[in-house]
């Protein structure tokens, strides 16, 4: 396993975290995933789950992944 950070920009409120955490919960292969102060969502997951794929879903939903 392996824990993924992103830092997302347009967390404003406790629904925007609902749905990151229940959209991005279905990606197979996802353990856990938290949102820290509205700002940052970590992400524990098996070793074969690609990145792009949890920073896609989480555009998807209308929120920006700051690139680092």
């Amino acid at each position: 396993m392996k824990i993924i950070g992103f830092e997302v920009d347009s967390i404003h409120c406790d629904k925007c975290v609902s749905k990151i955490l229940d959209e991005v919960s279905r990606i197979e292969g996802v353990h856990k995933v938290d949102v820290i102060r509205y700002r940052r969502v970590v992400v524990v997951v098996e070793d074969d789950v690609d990145k792009k794929r949890i920073e896609e879903v989480i555009e998807s939903l209308g929120y920006k992944v700051i690139k680092e």
